[in-house]
């Protein structure tokens, strides 16, 4: 790999005992997506429901400094 190739950093998480996976959700996509898309090398982040009271968070950021 060229030193301009790079790939994402991925961070995943996993949540239990997620009791109302709806407010869970709209509280993450209304407070904390706007406070993490601002940071230098945030690429994405998905949140999913798993199914009984799990939820899976996926970040995507452009570099390892970024990531932590």
């Amino acid at each position: 790999m060229s030193e301009q190739e790079s790939y994402p950093w991925l961070t995943v998480r996993r949540y239990e005992g997620v009791t109302d996976t709806k407010k869970a959700a709209r509280v993450v996509q209304e407070g904390f997506v706007p406070l993490i898309s601002k940071l230098p090398g945030f690429i994405s982040y998905n949140w999913v429901d798993a199914g009984n009271s799990v939820m899976i968070s996926v970040s995507v950021y452009t570099n390892r400094e970024a990531e932590e």
